[in-house]
């Protein structure tokens, strides 16, 4: 009876962490493997810094002010984006030196900080915790790049 139920409680945790897995979708020379994120409700979003340009992008001629976003944009990226690993993020998908990033206000009281680039990378990381890199291949509409 015990032998049973152990290996019921095993088959049971096999099929949990499969299915998890299955909920991420694969990856591909081109784009990353992308998973489930789950956005805490949000009661404030604000913006401090719009069509802003990466100090790391040299080009003067380069500009940014088309990349202007609304906290509504904000809210739509972040519940539409995935979660992607961090190094595999920087090896697969473009990097774009037009940003906008700001802080946000969850309803639980909890904040956090968001940043979004124009080609649909970005991050948010809540509190001091760990830093959810984020990718939103369905964000197509303007001010996004494709």
């Amino acid at each position: 009876m015990v032998t049973a139920l152990r290996s019921l409680t095993v088959a049971a945790l096999a099929l949990c962490a499969s299915s998890a897995f299955g909920r991420c979708t694969p990856g591909s020379e081109f784009e990353p493997s992308l998973c489930p994120f789950r956005l805490p409700p949000v009661a404030r979003i604000v913006i401090e810094e719009n069509a802003a340009k990466s100090a790391l992008e040299p080009d003067a001629a380069l500009s940014c002010a088309s990349f202007r976003v609304d906290e509504r944009l904000v809210l739509r990226y972040l519940r539409r984006a995935r979660l992607v690993d961090p190094a595999t993020a920087h090896s697969t998908l473009l990097w774009s030196p037009c940003y906008a990033a700001g802080r946000l206000t969850l309803r639980d009281g909890r904040q956090a900080r968001w940043q979004l680039t124009q080609f649909g990378v970005g991050w948010l990381r809540i509190g001091a915790g760990e830093e959810h890199t984020l990718y939103c291949p369905a964000c197509r509409e303007r001010p996004f790049v494709r």
